[in-house]
């Protein structure tokens, strides 16, 4: 444990993490069957340790794929303050690859963090359910066990087992449906989606439950997809408009076309913040997403743009390149926070974005650190939100410098920033060198 971090052992490393998840959405609860595949460096280890919480194991086995051997699970035991569990097994593993294999039951919590449920009205006035993720910062071992760090990438395939007439989403676009025999007279099916690329836990993320959407495509053939509650999809339009348009002015901008094929942005209708950048299922407030655009106000209008522009930035910027630990959340989100209004003010340029910046929320504290710790940025989430992180748009700049001007330091740094850590994670020295 350094400082405020518990970094599990590097000599077990992750590289591929399989998921077959079936949540209840009556129980609020749900059961996953997980494939983790390691690579070990330290000959004698029988014992994995995995970031978890709120999670009972129930069984666990390790494969060892040179040999063909297995393992079996001798003890569990949880370390509740670490949010940890260490698995015992009878023989140590070998240096090379092993595959971990894990039964497991959880919640679908209220907590609006990991696996959580919300509640939405339908179009006939009914009180439904659906359920869906949020993981960052550290809240991916509330859904799976897991090394829970930004800088410990690994690739995810995930299928969910669900209610027929349920919709399942998650990063990457489905691959096959199987129809499974019904249950108490409902029918069930099985979703699976694709490999997604080397990522972070926190950006993984999929969702159930009953959803309208409306689709659009963009310049480079990139399906765009906006998912509302049953019988509001109109009001996705706007979003929608937004949503196409900034990905075709980031893949011109960073000349790194958008990497996946598909990217979903679905309406959360509890939600602790304003949206998340899960990798090609970014996940929004009410508010932040859903408008008539009819009867709008601009100011509406405006709040949508920005919100959407902001998160697609980080599919580049948080997404292909990663901050190495959360003392970094700073440039993460100052990046993005000036990317919102370089795309806003090229988009929608009545909107007079730059005009605004500065006026709309004062800076609460004069003076703090660009890099925080982990347990402080836990207690102070209202900060992503705050000018403090918006002036990480700029280190060192003056304030007066020119919007393009800026645009230009950002297109150069980024392509290189990019192109050197892609799929992989930074220092805030990297950046501020």
């Amino acid at each position: 444990m350094a400082m405020d971090r518990v970094i599990l052992n590097p000599k077990v490393k992750p590289t591929h993490y399989v998921l077959e998840l079936e949540p209840d959405l009556e129980a609020l609860s749900f059961t996953c069957r997980e494939d983790v595949h390691l690579t070990v460096s330290e000959a004698g280890l029988s014992a994995v340790v995995l970031h978890s919480k709120e999670i009972a194991v129930e069984d666990a086995s390790l494969r060892f794929v040179a040999s063909g051997e297995t393992a079996s699970l001798e003890g569990v035991a949880y370390a509740l303050k670490a949010t940890t569990v260490t698995l015992t097994f009878d023989k140590p593993m070998p240096v090379g690859d092993v595959v971990l294999s894990i039964s497991y039951r959880g919640i679908l919590n209220s907590d609006m963090a990991g696996f959580y449920r919300s509640y939405y009205t339908d179009a006939d006035g009914k009180k439904k359910t659906m359920a869906s993720t949020q993981f960052e910062s550290l809240d991916a071992r509330r859904a799976f066990l897991c090394v829970d760090e930004p800088a410990v990438k690994a690739t995810f395939a995930v299928s969910i087992v669900l209610p027929a007439h349920l919709t399942a989403l998650s990063n990457m676009p489905e691959t096959s449906t199987a129809h499974l025999p019904a249950r108490k007279g409902v029918a069930y099916k099985k979703v699976a989606f694709g490999v997604s690329p080397k990522m972070s836990t926190y950006l993984l993320a999929w969702a159930v439950g009953e959803f309208d959407y409306l689709a659009g495509t963009t310049k480079g053939g990139v399906t765009l997809r906006v998912f509302s509650p049953p019988g509001r999809a109109a009001q996705c339009a706007f979003a929608l408009d937004a949503g196409v348009r900034a990905l075709d002015f980031y893949d011109d901008f960073f000349q790194v076309p958008y990497p996946l094929p598909k990217l979903d942005m679905l309406c959360v209708t509890e939600f602790a913040m304003g949206a998340m950048e899960n990798w090609g299922l970014v996940t929004y407030r009410e508010a932040a997403l859903m408008i008539d655009a009819d009867k709008a106000s601009i100011q509406q209008k405006q709040r949508v743009a920005i919100v959407v522009a902001h998160e697609l930035a980080h599919q580049w910027f948080g997404n292909l390149v990663t901050m190495a630990w959360w003392d970094g959340l700073w440039l993460n989100e100052g990046f993005a926070a000036f990317m919102e209004h370089f795309c806003v003010d090229a988009l929608y340029p009545e909107y007079r974005i730059w005009e605004q910046v500065g006026t709309s929320r004062p800076t609460r504290i004069t003076f703090i650190p660009l890099t925080v710790s982990a347990s402080r940025y836990l207690r102070l989430w209202w900060s992503v939100h705050d000018g403090r992180l918006r002036r990480g748009a700029a280190p060192g700049q003056p304030a007066h410098l020119a919007p393009h001007h800026r645009a230009h330091q950002a297109r150069r740094g980024g392509r290189a920033g990019r192109h050197t850590h892609k799929h992989t994670r930074t220092h805030t020295d990297t950046w501020m060198s």
